[in-house]
């Protein structure tokens, strides 16, 4: 997986975490890729590590899965700061370019693995 570390100078906040986010899938889309799969995890004073997203499949081109992405972040984020600006040193977003079919490839995996439960 490519890791892109970024660095912050500041207390984060739920805005600036959606912000530099956004600045992120901005510079994917401009690399004309489509699919990928993504991991985002906060570093908080060197030792915690909090993941706000997991290993996920997404189109970013879909703006329905991208605004799932952004409330999944969001949420998680809120669980871990308790809706206050937190001291943290990076936000790791982790990520894979992958096609098509491998994209519907995962998502036919998970939902057959729903279905049978």
């Amino acid at each position: 997986m490519k890791k892109n570390v970024i660095n912050l100078m500041k207390p984060l906040s739920q805005v600036n975490l959606i912000q530099n986010f956004t600045t992120f899938i901005r510079n994917f889309k401009e690399s004309n890729n489509q699919y990928m799969l993504l991991q985002v995890t906060l570093v908080i004073q060197d030792e915690y590590i909090a993941t706000l997203c997991d290993k996920t499949n997404v189109d970013v081109l879909n703006r329905n899965e991208m605004r799932a992405i952004r409330n999944e972040i969001r949420s998680n984020f809120r669980r871990i700061s308790n809706n206050k600006k937190i001291k943290a040193n990076s936000i790791i977003i982790e990520h894979v370019v992958i096609s098509e079919s491998s994209y519907r490839d995962i998502n036919d995996k998970l939902a057959l693995a729903e279905i049978s439960g």
